[in-house]
This record gives C-alpha cells, structure tokens and sequence, in this order.
C-alpha cells in the first residue's frame, strides 16, 4: 500500500498512471475527522469537502482505500464523532481504523490542552459513547480492535482501538 494526506494533490492523472505502472493497489490516507474545526486543531492540511472528492476518486479509479479516522478529539462531542461517521460510511472505503486521540507529551497540540487553549478531551462516559457510536451503524465489533470495511455495499467492519 501508499499512504499519505487527502490534500487535493495526493492524486493526479500522473500519479494514478504510476500507481498502476508499479502494481500498486491499496491506497492508504489519514482523514482523521471530517469537522473543520478539529482538522484546524489537529494542523491537518486539506479539508472535508478534499478528503471526501479524494476518497471518491481513488474508488472510481478501481483502489483498495484504508482511511484513519480519530475520535476523543480535544473538544470534540459524541455528536461530531456520529457525523464523522455518517460522512465516510456508504463512500466504499475498505478499510477503517479509528483510534482515539492521544496527546503525546512535548507536542505542540498537547501544550496547548494543558495550557487551556484548547478544549480538554470528553470524560470516560463520553468516551464509551463516542466507542459506542459505531456500533449504531450496523458496524461489526471486531475484539481484535479494528474497522474493515466489506465491499459489494455491506456495512464496514470497524477496528477499534480501545485505550482503558
């Protein structure tokens, strides 16, 4: 597989043509949340509307497409993380993975949680919600920790990271 950001330079008609050159067929790409907020707070470098005509163009062009998706966003609501969800499910990806947040000490986005610039992370209760929302979309739990999604139109199969 190739990874990289859903900017709106990740694929080109020059690029997909080396892609196929070089037998690539799995396309990997961090969206990490489709709220605009959160990818201002997280410095992500391309937008919903980008990261959506992106996933709709590596499927129309015949990819495999894992996305990263992250929940437990600094401020975030249990009904951000649905719409996150309601925005990539139905797209065809192939796979999901969904992992909660965690600030890594030294990093400029955990400074700023610790200093009040921005919002803190939701409680446990949220945080179980947030886990819990998934399962409302017909999502099979998968104890392994993770999100897949089936091709032919069945529902993806999503791979939770759980952090207790």
């Amino acid at each position: 597989p190739i990874g990289g950001s859903p900017g709106v330079d990740l694929i080109t008609d020059a690029k997909i043509a080396l892609l196929r050159r070089h037998d690539i067929r799995r396309i990997s790409m961090g969206v990490q949340s489709t709220q605009a907020h959160q990818l201002k707070i997280l410095g992500r470098g391309h937008t919903r509307e980008e990261a959506l005509d992106v996933i709709q163009l590596i499927k129309g062009e015949g990819f495999a497409l894992n996305i990263d998706m992250m929940y437990r966003l600094p401020g975030q609501r249990v009904d951000e993380v649905r719409l996150d969800l309601d925005d990539v499910v139905g797209r065809g990806i192939d796979h999901m993975s969904w992992f909660p947040y965690v600030p890594h000490e030294g990093t400029s986005l955990a400074r700023r949680i610790d200093k009040g610039r921005v919002d803190a992370q939701a409680g446990r209760a949220d945080y179980r919600a947030m886990f819990e929302a998934s399962l409302q979309h017909s999502f099979a739990h998968c104890p392994c920790g993770g999100i897949v999604a089936a091709p032919h139109g069945r529902p993806p199969r999503i791979l939770h990271h759980i952090a207790n």
